[in-house]
């Protein structure tokens, strides 16, 4: 089903599950780690940030770098103007980047798998075959388009939660389809 084709209140669900589960400290983590705007900003520009303000649960945050933005929208063929106006593309978009619960470095082996908040998007990790391998280095794929690399790993103190900084934007079937991006 197209973006034009969901009911508003499906985007609404969507958007109090992701508000409720990404904490302010998380949105002001990103905003003072270097490579990681862009992510920020489509939290605000989906009107997502300023209601963030409480922490209620865990989550763990994929956070594609400025660098990963950038390649997605020249993929799909959008300008940052044209992403950031979308709400409704932009929460699809961080919604498959969100994860339920905390999932530590130790968490990822090859073949763990995890529910997004996005219908349909589950993140499978896959871990390079040799010694000494952290989170940092291993890849995550959400089975569209090509795996994405944990270039970076930031555990707040003050946060129940992780951001794990990506080099690839994770696909979904809803962004493939609708952004007609190349799998």
């Amino acid at each position: 089903m197209g973006f034009q084709g969901r009911s508003a209140t499906a985007v609404l669900c969507l958007s109090i599950l992701l508000v409720g589960s990404i904490q302010a400290c998380v949105v002001e983590q990103l905003q003072n780690l270097s490579g990681l705007l862009v992510v920020s900003q489509a939290l605000q520009a989906a009107e997502l940030a300023g209601a963030l303000e409480t922490p209620t649960t865990s989550v763990t945050l994929l956070a594609p770098s400025d660098v990963a933005f950038q390649k997605f929208l020249l993929e799909a063929d959008l300008t940052p103007s044209e992403l950031f106006n979308n709400t409704e593309l932009l929460t699809t978009l961080l919604s498959a980047h969100t994860l339920p619960g905390l999932i530590p470095g130790s968490d990822l082996v090859t073949g763990a798998t995890w529910e997004s908040l996005e219908p349909g998007v589950n993140v499978t990790a896959q871990i390079p075959a040799y010694p000494n391998v952290v989170a940092s280095g291993s890849y995550l794929t959400s089975g569209y388009g090509p795996p994405a690399r944990i270039i970076a790993v930031h555990n707040p103190s003050d946060c129940e939660s992780i951001i794990y900084v990506l080099d690839q934007v994770l696909l979904s079937p809803t962004l493939t389809t609708e952004l007609s991006i190349r799998e």
